[in-house]
């Protein structure tokens, strides 16, 4: 029997939130367009993988033109070069098993550092091409802000850089990342400790009550009804069925394992596999044919070089702030926990 895992794949884009590369194939017949990572995963990867960390200590010793790995606390140039091949051989271990993109994450303390923002994806980049990732299947993720939005105009017109938005959690960041050329913009519908954590989902009496899911449909709105083409809005922290139900149409999902084993245990008839249709209209024609006007996806704005603007119209939402603020401080703390390995890793080495 069909499940509702493979109807929500006739009207959206899957892809997985893991770089556990067995989980790629365990879904069939869905195929995954992309496969995710941020600080998190990379380190759950390395954590249950202990080969990554000396193979990415040697790949460091070489690119640095090192004989041995340095006296401790060890120079934070060979730690970030060793997390930057950790993080390329977890993603050229998971390539093969999608058929588009994987992904690394730039640390999010660089997200008010354009240039340092831009260093750090380049340097990305290298290391996925040093264990034989071509660019063009690397997608680099940017949590967004003014001055890295800047950084991700310049990696994609001055470098050919792929970059997805990330940690966004307001309609402004992801009119930045558009404006800025970001090839997608992920949303997080969930809070993202329910991620971590999926007894931590908060259940609303109607879906109206989720700041995620009224986001996500006011971005749909906006990039649909402006003619916003070249940037696809894939949508992330997916814990709740139902919401995801309703959000069928968007382009594209990262979906954790939790979430993608409940929609895979939820067989349906043909004939309901036949007759499901998305939540969102898929694109201007079925807006219009919803009652969607452009008022409802409001006016249109210019952020890129206008910061005063930008950080003007997100200065009044509480919502926004605390969960940016929750991501960025639970992927600091993951980072914290890998530079803590990499250290004990290389001191064994």
């Amino acid at each position: 029997m069909p499940n509702y895992l493979e109807a929500i794949s006739k009207h959206t884009v899957l892809s997985i939130d893991t770089m556990f590369r067995e989980t790629g194939s365990q879904y069939p017949p869905i195929h995954f367009e992309n496969a995710t990572s941020n600080q998190a995963i990379a380190y759950a990867n390395v954590e249950r993988n202990t080969d990554i960390v000396p193979q990415a200590v040697q790949l460091a010793l070489k690119k640095l033109g090192l004989g041995a790995v340095p006296a401790s606390p060890l120079p934070k140039q060979f730690v970030n070069q060793v997390i930057n091949y950790a993080n390329a051989i977890v993603g050229s271990r998971m390539s093969p098993e999608v058929s588009g993109c994987v992904m690394a994450q730039v640390l999010p303390s660089l997200m008010h550092d354009t240039q340092g923002t831009v260093d750090a994806a380049l340097a990305l980049i290298e290391a996925f091409q040093d264990v034989g990732v071509p660019k063009e299947k690397v997608v680099i993720k940017i949590a967004v802000t003014h001055e890295s939005a800047l950084a991700c105009r310049e990696l994609r017109d001055k470098h050919g850089v792929q970059c997805l938005g990330t940690v966004i959690h307001s309609l402004s960041q992801a009119v930045i990342a558009a404006e800025a050329g970001c090839c997608i913009v992920s949303p997080y519908v969930d809070p993202l400790e329910a991620n971590f954590d999926p007894a931590a989902l908060v259940k609303y009496d109607t879906l109206e009550e989720n700041y995620g899911y009224n986001l996500v449909k006011d971005i749909h709105y906006y990039y649909k009804l402006h003619g916003v083409t070249e940037t696809k809005q894939c949508i992330a922290a997916l814990i709740d069925t139902e919401t995801v139900m309703k959000l069928t149409g968007v382009d594209g999902m990262t979906v954790p394992l939790y979430t993608l084993n409940l929609l895979k245990d939820m067989e349906m008839s043909q004939a309901e596999y036949d007759a499901f249709q998305p939540g969102l209209p898929v694109d201007k024609a079925g807006l219009a044919a919803a009652g969607v006007t452009e008022k409802d996806a409001g006016e249109r704005k210019q952020y890129l070089g206008n910061k005063a603007l930008y950080e003007a119209d997100l200065k009044d939402n509480e919502i926004y702030r605390q969960r940016f603020d929750l991501a960025i401080n639970t992927f600091m703390s993951f980072d914290t926990k890998m530079r803590e390995l990499v250290e004990k890793v290389a001191r064994e080495t």
